[in-house]
């Protein structure tokens, strides 16, 4: 018995590279400006379809179902392509010569298909990302659509099983609240002063941050902290209201929670 499902990822950035790896890079490595193909503006969609066989008993009933193979597709709709991609789809040869300022993808009629790594992604609202990752090869041929609206390249593209135990895989970036930070308050040098004891202290060229209030929450790794007002050397700061809560957050170069911690605020009575 086969059985499609089909999972659309909306719209995103595609990368794709000839892949002779043995193993997944790292996402900087994947996702860089020479591997980008296009902005999927139609939805970048993954097509899975098992081979599934039920066993069943002397009676008719199904008693164990076995998946015997698994195929895995991706579908593109592409805004903006180069000739040197597309060439990743097929076994075309394609050359550039700066002498005559041309480049040419050539169709040989026969030849290998190349082993090409595919990288979605799609930004989520919260800025976290869903990644879409398989090694396949081109081959189903694609569609030029040249219209009144933008040159948009449809091609399908099928998994292969190049890699030991894997066929494809979907990551999802979501919401870890940070920790790691222990927060104490206690009485501050002057009245109305509260001191901040934070450790460990920060680390490398990260910034330590507080937000204080009756309700504040702790961010999650990777939150814009950039509103967050420095933690100053000595941790002594005015103006903070006993029994309310203070957050200190260890912030990245870009201003993104690394590390967090909280504490009840103490301030110093006269």
């Amino acid at each position: 018995m086969d059985k499609k499902d089909e999972i659309i990822f909306g719209a995103g950035e595609l990368y794709m590279y000839e892949f002779a790896d043995k193993e997944i890079p790292d996402h900087a490595v994947i996702e860089t400006e020479d591997h980008n193909v296009g902005h999927c503006s139609g939805g970048f969609s993954a097509e899975y379809k098992p081979d599934r066989y039920d066993i069943k008993n002397q009676y008719g009933s199904t008693v164990k179902t076995v998946i015997k193979n698994e195929e895995i597709t991706a579908k593109t709709g592409i805004l903006s392509w180069d000739l040197s991609k597309l060439a990743l789809l097929s076994t075309a040869v394609f050359a550039e010569d700066t002498a005559t300022g041309t480049r040419k993808l050539t169709f040989r009629g026969k030849g290998s298909l190349r082993n090409v790594m595919v990288r979605f992604v799609h930004t989520k609202d919260d800025g976290r990302k869903l990644r879409f990752t398989m090694i396949g090869q081109g081959g189903n041929g694609f569609s030029l659509q040249f219209g009144e609206n933008e040159l948009t390249v449809d091609a399908t593209l099928n998994a292969i099983s190049y890699i030991k135990d894997f066929l494809a895989e979907i990551e999802e970036e979501i919401a870890i609240e940070a920790t790691g930070l222990t927060v104490q308050s206690a009485a501050g040098t002057a009245t109305g002063d509260t001191k901040i004891t934070v450790t460990p202290a920060a680390g490398g060229s990260n910034t330590q941050a507080y937000i204080a209030g009756p309700t504040v929450n702790v961010p999650c790794v990777g939150d814009n902290c950039t509103g967050y007002t420095e933690l100053p050397s000595g941790g002594n700061i005015s103006g903070l209201t006993a029994g309310e809560t203070i957050v200190v957050v260890e912030r990245d170069a870009e201003g993104k929670a690394v590390k967090a911690g909280s504490a009840k605020i103490v301030v110093k009575t006269a």
